[in-house]
């Protein structure tokens, strides 16, 4: 079923790969996983985050909890859509990517007034056999941030930036 998060909760692993389910993290909960391996996102599914940042672009990070916290990364994939809902959150996230090989569907990101830091990169790579996704990339009032690089490779592919900020170092 449905999975909601209220505290922080620590997993050495965690896998979103149920089909249509909503997975909902609180405002002062997190998620917080803390082995390598990387979070599969996919299969219908939505993460709906809510956190308690006033204002994404002048925040303090030090100074704010974040409400998911995946050391590892988190590969996209799954033949079916995703939508993530970051509302106010902050999220710290490692190696971020679509597989080459199995991503397909509609892949939507809403970010509005939080604070997405990836410590290595975010990728929407074109497959290699065939499937054809659509990433659906939106930004409101919010901050994006890799350490290497921000990489959109697909073809069907639409970021849209309202008042935020990409940035990769």
């Amino acid at each position: 079923g449905n999975l909601s998060f209220a505290g922080h909760t620590k997993v050495t692993s965690f896998s979103a790969s149920y089909y249509n389910r909503t997975i909902t993290i609180n405002e002062g909960a997190c998620l917080e996983v803390t082995g390598t391996g990387r979070v599969t996102f996919g299969y219908g599914n939505t993460f709906n985050i809510k956190g308690s940042v006033n204002n994404a672009k002048e925040a303090d990070k030090s100074t704010i909890k974040p409400s998911m916290i995946i050391p590892g990364g988190i590969s996209i994939t799954g033949a079916n859509d995703f939508t993530m809902n970051l509302k106010d959150a902050y999220v710290k996230v490692g190696n971020t990517s679509s597989k080459n090989s199995a991503a397909n569907g509609t892949f939507n990101l809403n970010i509005e007034n939080s604070i997405a830091e990836f410590t290595n990169q975010l990728t929407f790579a074109e497959p290699t056999n065939g499937m054809n996704p659509t990433f659906i990339v939106k930004l409101k009032n919010s901050v994006l941030t890799t350490a290497t690089k921000f990489c959109v490779a697909a073809k069907q592919t639409n970021v849209t930036l309202d008042n935020s900020t990409i940035s990769a170092s």
